[in-house]
């Protein structure tokens, strides 16, 4: 598996996030750093839904956009045109 395919780029995204998350729990020991990783929680926890929507529109967004073929290069031109 080449780290070009969707699955090794999903995988690496995992692993980032799973790292992001374990270093904010191991900031929590620092008590400067205490407060700003549980403001930072608390604030992905409320918006979650807002978060979730916003991912919801932003698929649609480009399914439309994939679908128009618009910045495709591969369509011809007659593709494009209404008529």
């Amino acid at each position: 598996m080449t780290p070009f395919t969707i699955a090794a780029r999903a995988n690496m995204i995992l692993v980032v996030f799973m790292l992001l998350m374990k270093t904010f729990f191991f900031l929590r020991i620092f008590e400067n750093m205490s407060y700003i990783v549980t403001m930072l929680r608390n604030v992905v926890y409320d918006l979650r839904i807002f978060l979730s929507f916003y991912a919801i529109i932003t698929v649609l967004f480009s399914l439309v956009i994939g679908i128009l073929g618009i910045g495709n290069f591969n369509l011809d031109e007659s593709f494009a045109k209404l008529n």
